[in-house]
C-alpha cells in the first residue's frame, strides 16, 4: 500500500517535533541548574543564555502551532497536508541563528583557552555559513511551498548543513588538541584532562553526526524521514552549551574537590598511627620584598629562633627554619613561610 502525503512528509515531522519538546525539557532543566549554579557568572554571559533559552521556547511554539494546524485543522487535506506555511519557515531561521550563536560561543571558549587564532576564524566562517545556509532555505521555503520541492534548493541547505557539521569538527578537533598537550604524566592530573577531553568529544561530536546524517538522508531520499533529525538539531545545540557550562562543577573541578585533596596531602591518611620523627614541610603564599642591605642575607639567630634565608641575592625568600618538640622525642624541624595557607605534608 502506497504510503500517504501525512505519512511521508508530516509523520517525521511530527517524531522530530516530539523530540524537539523533550529537548526543550532537558534544556528546561539545564538553565535552572545553571542559574542556581553559577550566580557569578558575568552578565552578559547569562543574557546570552536567555537569549538562547527564548528563542528555543520560540522554535518550539511555532513548530507546534504548524503541526497543529496541519495534522488537526487540515485533517484530510491532502493538498495542504503537503505543503508548508510561513509558520514553518520560523524553523530554519531560528535554528540557524541558534547554532551560530552556540558556533560563537565556543569559538570564543577556543580562543581563551588555546589562542588559536586561526581555528577560531574558521569556526566563525562556518557558523557563517551555517547562518547564510539557513537564511537561504527559510527565503526558499516560502516561495516554494510544497516539501516535494525541497530538493530544488538543496544546494542551500547542503551549506547549512555542512557548515554546522564541520564547525563542530573544527570545536572538538582544536579542543582535544590542546587538552592533549596539557597532560604531565602525573594520574591524578590526566586524569582530569582525560575527562574534560570525554566531555568535549560527547557534547561536540553529537552535534556533528546529528548535522551530517541530516544531510545525508536530506540528499538520498526525497520524503521528509530528514525532518526527524533537522527539527531537534537547535535544540541539541543549546543542550551541549548548556552541559559545557554546568560540568564545570564536575570532572573534579570544584572547590570541594580540591580542598579534599590538600587536605589528604597535608594530614596524611586518617587513623594511620604515627610512628618516629616526622618532618612537616608547611608551604604557604607570601609576597616577595627586597632586602635593603645585602648584608642581611647573613644575618643568624640563635637556636630555638627563626633563621631568615635569602640566598638569591639579597631577595628575601621568606622562609623560616625553627625546631620545635617531638612527642616521640627529638626535634622537629618546620620549614614555612610567615604568612597565607598552610598545606602539610607528613613525611
Amino acid at each position: 500500500m502506497a504510503q500517504t502525503i501525512a505519512e511521508l512528509i508530516q509523520g517525521p515531522f511530527f517524531i522530530g517535533v516530539m523530540i524537539n519538546i523533550l529537548l526543550l525539557g532537558v534544556l528546561l532543566l539545564q538553565v535552572y541548574l545553571y542559574f542556581s549554579s553559577y550566580k557569578k557568572d558575568k552578565f552578559w554571559m547569562k543574557f546570552f543564555i536567555w537569549v538562547l533559552f527564548i528563542m528555543d521556547i520560540v522554535n518550539t511554539v511555532f513548530l507546534v502551532i504548524y503541526v497543529y494546524g496541519r495534522l488537526i485543522v487540515d485533517f484530510g487535506n491532502e493538498t495542504t497536508i503537503a505543503t508548508e506555511n510561513w509558520v514553518f519557515s520560523i524553523d530554519p531561521i531560528s535554528a540557524g541563528i541558534i547554532t551560530a550563536m552556540v558556533q560563537c560561543f565556543f569559538a570564543w571558549r577556543v580562543k581563551v583557552i588555546t589562542n588559536n587564532i586561526w581555528g577560531v576564524l574558521a569556526i566563525c566562517i562556518c557558523a557563517l555559513g551555517n547562518f547564510t545556509g539557513a537564511l537561504a532555505s527559510c527565503i526558499y521555503s516560502t516561495f516554494r511551498t510544497s516539501f516535494l520541492e525541497f530538493q530544488t534548493f538543496e544546494n542551500v541547505v547542503i551549506v547549512w548543513l555542512a557548515a554546522s557539521a564541520l564547525g563542530d569538527i573544527i570545536i572538538a578537533t582544536v579542543l582535544v588538541k590542546h587538552l592533549r598537550s596539557l597532560r604531565t604524566g602525573f594520574a591524578a592530573t590526566d586524569d582530569i584532562v582525560n575527562k574534560v577531553i570525554r566531555l568535549t568529544l560527547q557534547t561536540g561530536l553529537l552535534t556533528a553526526i546529528c548535522a551530517s546524517i541530516n544531510l545525508i538522508i536530506f540528499c538520498a531520499d526525497t520524503s521528509g524521514v530528514y525532518l526527524i533529525f533537522n527539527i531537534p538539531l537547535p535544540k541539541l545545540y543549546t543542550n551541549s552549551l548548556m552541559s559545557s557550562l554546568n560540568s564545570r562543577k564536575g570532572g573534579g573541578f570544584d572547590s570541594s574537590q580540591r580542598s579534599g585533596s590538600a587536605q589528604m596531602l597535608s594530614g596524611g591518611r586518617a587513623g594511620q598511627a604515627q610512628s618516629g620523627p616526622q618532618v612537616v614541610v608547611s608551604v604557604e603564599s607570601h609576597e616577595l620584598k627586597e632586602v635593603s642591605s645585602p648584608a642581611a642575607a647573613d644575618i643568624k639567630h640563635g637556636r630555638g629562633s627563626d633563621e631568615a634565608i635569602a640566598p638569591f641575592g639579597g631577595v628575601a625568600s621568606g622562609y623560616s627554619v625553627h625546631p620545635f618538640a617531638n612527642p616521640q622525642g627529638g626535634q622537629q624541624w618546620n620549614t614555612g613561610k610567615p604568612a597565607g595557607f598552610g598545606d602539610s605534608v607528613a613525611v
